[in-house]
């Protein structure tokens, strides 16, 4: 692996900038009448694992899927197809290998 090479260098660099943005999102926002506030992550989670166990209830497992990124790491792909598989019994999940 070239460390030094443009595609590596481009990467790093922008990983800093998104990182350190005075405008990056520090705390999750839900949607409350139609209006994005701010939330704790207990309640961002709770709202969002209340609105997959909803979608499993009202259109089966099947109508969840997942796109998984190649580029990122195994581990990370591993973790979202045994989560889409193991919670919530789909087999309906793309790993994107064709980019």
């Amino acid at each position: 692996m070239n460390l030094s090479s443009q595609t590596n260098m481009t990467r790093t660099r922008s990983r800093g900038r998104k990182t350190s943005s005075l405008t990056r999102i520090t705390t999750p926002l839900v949607r409350e009448n139609g209006v994005l506030r701010e939330a704790s992550w207990e309640e961002a989670m709770s709202r969002a694992a209340a609105g997959f166990l909803a979608t499993k209830a009202d259109h089966g497992k099947n109508a969840i899927g997942v796109f998984s990124c190649s580029k990122s790491t195994n581990e990370m792909n591993y973790i979202a197809q045994k989560w889409i598989r193991a919670v919530i019994g789909s087999n309906n999940i793309d790993s994107c290998n064709r980019t």
